[in-house]
């Protein structure tokens, strides 16, 4: 058996995703190092509204699968996310930019500018 680290899928986002920038974290520690790769949750997202809503995803068509990480989410620092074009700090991590979209369905989405 050989895990990385044992974590409860109830306890993921904070034990994991919450931790990934902290380099006193097992994750965070990996990262800085370059031993650990991060990988989101975007690739199960299969239309670009739903993508999109994700702040730490973004959509390529281009590319399969067309829903990824967005360059903001491995950003650790306010100086390191604000200096990234697209990126905004929240207070806590980096995020995609919001486009202003809040549609909520693909029919909405085509039909609103900021989406």
């Amino acid at each position: 058996d050989e895990h990385f680290i044992n974590v409860d899928l109830d306890h993921f986002k904070e034990q994991v995703l919450d931790t990934i920038c902290d380099p006193n974290s097992v994750f965070g520690k990996g990262i800085a190092a370059g031993t650990v790769t991060v990988v989101s949750g975007c690739a199960p997202k299969t239309t670009e509204t739903d993508c999109m809503a994700d702040l730490d995803c973004k959509w390529d068509a281009s590319v399969s699968p067309s829903c990824t990480q967005s360059e903001c989410y491995p950003l650790c620092t306010e100086t390191d996310c604000n200096a990234h074009p697209g990126c905004k700090w929240d207070g806590k991590d980096c995020k995609r930019e919001e486009t202003g979209c809040t549609a909520k369905n693909e029919a909405d989405c085509k039909a609103d500018d900021t989406c």
